[in-house]
């Protein structure tokens, strides 16, 4: 079993089936003949979970500074904004993230370009636009 299968079964052992870690690792043992104690089941499943957090972190963020940006937001202001969920941020970072993201921006502009123009069509107010696009 490759590391990453591995760090796979033992989230999903604990986080889906509710096992120990005692258990994972009995389990390891006697299904995959892989050693390991508890407390190196506990360690990995620990690490993994973390970095997918930090992964989740990473896209709401991403979301983020993309959505303010395409509602025409400058990057100081996205700054102050996505530092209350991150803390230190600086503009470059930000405009890195806009840079490289170009599918992401289009396809969030296309979004609210097209809510716009059905809003319109359907004889909606300015008001109810503005809350439509409202984010956060």
């Amino acid at each position: 079993m490759d590391k990453r299968t591995l760090k796979a079964f033992i989230i999903e052992q604990k986080e889906i089936h509710n096992k120990t870690f005692q258990d994972i690792a009995e389990t390891l043992l006697i299904e995959y003949g892989i050693k390991m104690s508890r407390q190196a089941v506990c360690g990995m499943y620990k690490r993994a979970s973390e970095k997918i957090n930090r992964e989740s972190e990473i896209v709401v963020l991403n979301s983020d500074i993309i959505n303010y940006h395409v509602l025409g937001y400058d990057v100081a202001y996205i700054r102050d904004k996505v530092a209350i969920l991150v803390g230190d941020i600086t503009t470059s970072e930000i405009r890195n993230i806009i840079n490289s993201n170009d599918d992401f921006v289009s396809e969030v502009l296309n979004k609210k370009v097209n809510t716009v123009s059905s809003m319109l069509i359907d004889g909606c107010s300015m008001q109810d636009i503005i809350v439509a696009l409202k984010f956060k």
